[in-house]
């Protein structure tokens, strides 16, 4: 597991393999977390709605009081957490795709970055996960993408995210040139086999086939983040490609929301499918965390508008 906590607002990249304890991990792991997760509080979010004067912000706010299983909410432990990955099947040069990854992780370590820069003067914790960079998905034609091992691992490392107890995540993905894949993730839920499959079964099968090793990683947070009832922040289509299919499983996606509007045809058929509430904010996101860090933003200013205690 991770060893070493870091400083709030201070970014470090996590090797996969570092997860030593994951090396003989598998879908037997996996498998009995889909039927961990919790009920929803409804009368958490009542009592939250019955405190607020602002009636327009308590139903804007009844969500984490409904996911977390108590009224009083506080975001004083935010965190967002990115997790870095490349596919073989991914559009444009594999090469350049790597240089890309390797540059905006240089950046998310200079204080000078614009998201390091907003994480520190909100107080949001910030982390960043690659992700097997030196294994890419989907490396053998005419093969599943990850083999179960492979993928086993990258959801059980994305379980990680909730360890340190958050009380509201962000995710996103370090991903260039995803769309195919995840045009795949959206085109392999219509396969008639699938449907017929249990839930879980068909989520981990799509994993396998398609990957990435970071889309497996941002389901594997969901996931830890709906048993532990942390409310999550979707920012991107990688972020909303792993809600909808965690959605496949009775409420395994009603902790999430957007941060932003659709924007796409893709992210609105993601954000459809898995039946997720509006967007916290009614402008565009680049899908790299900052809109995330907004999001978290904007969730403390209606909180403190509201009457509700926050930071």
């Amino acid at each position: 597991m991770i060893a070493d906590r870091i400083k709030p607002t201070q970014p470090v990249c996590y090797p996969c393999h570092c997860v030593r304890d994951m090396a003989d991990v598998d879908f037997e792991h996996i498998r009995p977390l889909f039927s961990a997760l919790p009920a929803l509080d409804k009368a958490a979010s009542e009592e939250l709605r019955a405190r607020f004067s602002d009636k327009k912000a308590a139903e804007e706010l009844a969500w984490l009081a409904e996911i977390r299983g108590e009224a009083d909410i506080v975001l004083d432990r935010p965190s967002i957490t990115l997790f870095a990955g490349l596919h073989q099947r991914s559009r444009g040069d594999l090469k350049c795709h790597r240089a890309l990854i390797e540059s905006r992780i240089d950046s998310l370590t200079s204080a000078s970055d614009p998201l390091y820069d907003l994480c520190g003067k909100i107080d949001v914790d910030l982390r960043l996960h690659e992700m097997a960079l030196d294994e890419p998905a989907g490396a053998v034609p005419d093969r599943p993408a990850l083999s179960e091992n492979a993928c086993a691992r990258a959801i059980a490392y994305g379980l990680t995210a909730v360890e340190d107890g958050p009380d509201i995540l962000g995710i996103a993905a370090l991903a260039p040139g995803i769309e195919p894949v995840l045009e795949a993730v959206a085109a392999k839920t219509l396969d008639p086999d699938l449907a017929r499959a249990p839930a879980a079964d068909a989520v981990l099968e799509i994993l396998t086939d398609v990957g990435g090793h970071e889309t497996c990683a941002l389901f594997g947070a969901l996931l830890g983040a709906r048993i532990a009832r942390i409310p999550v922040l979707l920012d991107g289509a990688s972020a909303l490609a792993a809600a909808f299919l965690a959605s496949a499983v009775p409420g395994g996606a009603d902790h999430c929301r957007p941060v932003a509007p659709a924007s796409d045809d893709l992210e609105a058929l993601f954000v459809e499918r898995a039946r997720l509430a509006p967007p916290v904010l009614d402008k565009p996101s680049d899908g790299d965390g900052s809109g995330a860090a907004r999001a978290i933003l904007s969730l403390r200013t209606r909180l403190k508008a509201g009457g509700a205690v926050s930071r």
